[in-house]
């Protein structure tokens, strides 16, 4: 299955290239999103970024931009991916539907390395947290990534408690 979303990926990667609106979006109300995957019993996947962070550039532009581009086989079906700037003072409503900032609910989850990854269940409890660059490569990370949103979805599915 991880082979064939990294396939999947890099076409989608090909495609959204030219594609100015295949781009992560950021997070403006995650309620809202949060309903939409309960039901589709599928998680959010949110990167924590800064706007002077290298490394968030090249796994938004190598995998999460293709992947929230690519709506017939990502975004809306496998997870909802978002992306949180943790030095922006933009505003957004968080799981519980309360208005706070993208730099505030980055410390609330307590993001001290960028780029973090974390993939929530619809209830907005974390699921798995990803830090960093992992096996220091994008194709690694895509499998990292993709392993982590298949767990968590199959949780879901099965309606176990995802902390299990």
């Amino acid at each position: 299955m991880i082979f064939l979303f990294s396939t999947l990926l890099l076409l989608g990667g090909c495609q959204s290239a030219a594609s100015p609106s295949g781009q992560l979006q950021p997070a403006r109300d995650l309620s809202a999103t949060a309903r939409a995957a309960a039901q589709k019993a599928i998680p959010i996947v949110v990167m924590f970024e800064a706007r002077w962070c290298e490394f968030c550039h090249i796994l938004r532009e190598e995998v999460l931009d293709p992947m929230a581009d690519n709506r017939q086989d990502y975004e809306g079906q496998i997870a909802f991916f978002r992306r949180i700037s943790i030095d922006s003072d933009t505003p957004l409503v968080d799981f519980d539907g309360h208005t706070t900032t993208h730099r505030t609910l980055g410390e609330r989850y307590e993001i001290d390395v960028t780029p973090t990854v974390l993939i929530f269940d619809p209830a907005g409890r974390v699921l798995k947290r990803i830090v960093g660059l992992p096996g220091g490569t994008v194709e690694t990370y895509s499998d990292t990534l993709f392993a982590a949103i298949e767990e968590a979805t199959e949780k879901l599915r099965k309606g176990m408690n995802p902390h299990e």
